[in-house]
């Protein structure tokens, strides 16, 4: 085997692992991400903390908490330390 194609492999199996995620993702996403609280609470999860979050959509913190609860049940965001991320 030549070493000077394994990253171009690893890189070729990165990208057919994260096409497939996607794709078994994007049913799940459509069914849950059907109004714009989740739609939103979606884009800034990971990119924003709770309180950030809680000002920008003017809910409380239990309502993120439960739909982030929820949502790592099914798969689409994972615990990362104390915050959460988006799995795609």
């Amino acid at each position: 085997m030549c070493d000077d194609k394994a990253p171009d492999a690893t890189a070729r199996l990165e990208w057919l692992l994260a096409a497939l995620v996607k794709l078994q993702m994007a049913p799940i996403l459509e069914r849950e991400l059907t109004d714009d609280f989740h739609r939103r609470l979606y884009a800034l999860t990971g990119k924003a903390t709770r309180r950030q979050i809680q000002q920008k959509l003017k809910c409380g913190p239990n309502r993120i908490s439960s739909t982030w609860v929820r949502w790592e049940q099914m798969g689409i965001i994972a615990k990362d330390g104390a915050a959460y991320r988006r799995v795609t």
